[in-house]
């Protein structure tokens, strides 16, 4: 029975088969092709990296990707750039987080990547990373705001502490908030504006309309 089962994983038609799902297109950002095998080969870094579980879920991982693909296109149109001394320091911190150039090199293999694969990821990051730097210092929270919330929220400082106490914590949570906001109400219109079209993943059949 398992000879049998072993024929039949090795057959033209079930291998040929597996090569449609790892191929499977599930979305496309500006044109390009994102694939499930992109999406696979993307966890099994995300586990590397010793992100949690929860953002180790293919729909989760998708998400990111599109988020990074679009991100990453603002940031290239912006010309910023990672030097390699900057990708070189990303990259080694994450080889001492894996415990060493050697359990590095075998974590990589064990997942099916490669050490240049990891690098460009680390580039890209760090990329997406000094938009939203740019975007975070873009984002302006006028004086009204910062008193408007002191009055009506005054408790979450601290009911005790003065308006000078507080101000710049005040501030800098406004712009936290207001980033976050303005953030994801742009990738919102990016998908609106047809850049993104997500297709169901393999095995979870038409995805629910928006």
């Amino acid at each position: 029975m398992r000879a049998a089962l072993l024929l039949l994983l090795l057959s033209p038609v079930a291998v040929q088969a597996r090569a449609v799902v790892l191929d499977a297109l599930v979305a496309r950002v500006d044109g390009t092709a994102l694939t499930w095998s992109q999406v696979l080969q993307e966890v099994e870094v995300r586990r590397l990296t010793g992100e949690p579980p929860s953002l180790q879920a293919p729909e989760v991982v998708r998400e990111g990707l599109v988020r990074r693909w679009l991100l990453l296109a603002e940031a290239e149109k912006l010309r910023l750039s990672a030097t390699p001394a900057e990708v070189d320091a990303a990259l080694a911190d994450l080889v001492a987080r894996c415990g060493g150039p050697e359990r590095f090199s075998v974590l990589v293999r064990e997942r099916g990547a490669t050490e240049a694969r990891i690098r460009e990821r680390v580039r890209r990051v760090l990329l997406v990373e000094k938009y939203l730097d740019l975007r975070r210092q873009m984002t302006f929270v006028a004086e009204a705001e910062v008193q408007r919330f002191y009055r009506e929220q005054k408790g979450v400082f601290g009911r005790d502490r003065s308006l000078a106490e507080v101000h710049d914590q005040v501030r800098e949570y406004l712009a936290r908030k207001k980033y976050q906001r303005e953030l994801d109400a742009w990738i919102e219109e990016q998908v609106e504006a047809g850049r993104v079209v997500l297709l169901p993943l393999p095995g979870q059949g038409e995805q629910p309309p928006d």
